[in-house]
């Protein structure tokens, strides 16, 4: 497999889905109310990530902490 060049936008958003996706396991093995609602609150996130500015998107990776500029 060849490898692929992503562009910076492509990585923050993988940083934000991966964080989302995190959360949203840890959630579901302690909770079964909202488990829908969540899901599908997830799932909107990760689809409105691609019409994030780079900016909004670095902005928000730095307010969780999932750069290595901010630890």
């Amino acid at each position: 497999m060849p490898n692929e060049i992503r562009t910076r936008k492509e990585l923050l958003i993988q940083k934000l889905a991966s964080y989302d996706l995190e959360y949203f396991v840890q959630f579901i093995r302690t909770s079964d109310a909202a488990k829908i609602a969540l899901a599908t609150m997830m799932m909107e996130g990760f689809i409105g990530y691609n019409n994030w500015s780079e900016d909004t998107l670095y902005d928000e990776c730095m307010r969780r902490s999932l750069l290595p500029d901010n630890k």
